[in-house]
């Protein structure tokens, strides 16, 4: 047990540095469990869309987004570090914008994060090898609250993944607004 909780650990920490130094490998693994498609006449994604996403997605109830240039058709996001709010949470997943060309479509996708899934693992993991007479309703109960927690965490991110979608949907209006 002792090793499986270093590998989780080790996992963890190789998860951090990775999104910290916007490793554009990191950001474009992970199961994709968001999706929003925009219809895009032109690439959007350049340092002035990736400062206004910057500015506007700064300061929320939540921890704010941050956005970083990730090559000429990408730019992922993800939740600051070390930025403390009164309502937080552990997310489930980081953030990738697209543009592809061949479709005029920008996408936001949504990835699952790595160490959620290694907490997962583990914390299954104990509770199977605990043993006992009630292991059975002890490991439902414990899928039923992480299903409830992952649940709600998916639906926050999920709901502030759609602003950051409609935001680059109003930016391409404004656009062609713009070149007509």
């Amino acid at each position: 047990m002792v090793y499986c909780f270093a590998l989780v650990v080790a996992c963890c920490i190789a998860a951090i540095i990775l999104s910290g130094t916007w490793n554009k490998r990191y950001f474009s693994t992970g199961f994709p469990i968001y999706a929003k498609k925009i219809s895009c006449t032109h690439n959007p994604i350049n340092q002035e869309i990736i400062e206004r996403l910057n500015v506007r997605f700064a300061s929320m109830v939540w921890t704010g987004l941050a956005f970083r240039d990730l090559g000429p058709t990408e730019c992922g996001f993800r939740e600051k570090f070390f930025q403390f709010r009164f309502l937080n949470y552990t997310p489930i997943m980081h953030g990738v914008i697209t543009y592809d060309a061949a479709r005029s479509e920008l996408s936001v996708i949504g990835r699952t994060n790595w160490t959620p899934l290694f907490f997962v693992a583990m914390f299954l993991g104990t509770l199977a090898s605990s043993g006992g007479t009630t292991i059975g309703e002890s490991v439902a109960i414990a899928v039923a609250a992480v299903i409830g927690i992952f649940g709600m965490i998916y639906l926050i991110q999920a709901v502030r993944f759609k602003k950051v979608a409609t935001f680059l949907a109003e930016s391409e209006a404004e656009h062609s607004l713009k070149a007509h």
